[in-house]
């Protein structure tokens, strides 16, 4: 009897540890999507606008228009 617990105990974990593992590697594949579309750009500000790019004034960086 204690020998079937311990198995299911051991099996839990496994999958467990496979659903980390695929959380993990979704959220990867999220960020490296999220960080292509917008890439950063070193420009001032004023160079920025005129080329019809996006100017974050929060952390002073200019974003590539996806559009």
């Amino acid at each position: 009897m204690s020998d079937t617990k311990s198995m299911t105990t051991k099996q839990q974990i496994l999958v467990t540890l496979i659903g980390l593992v695929f959380v993990l590697l979704l959220v990867s594949l999220a960020v490296s999507a999220g960080s292509s579309t917008q890439q950063e750009i070193k420009v001032d500000r004023d160079t920025c606008l005129q080329r019809g790019d996006v100017w974050s004034e929060t952390n002073q960086t200019c974003y590539e228009s996806t559009a």
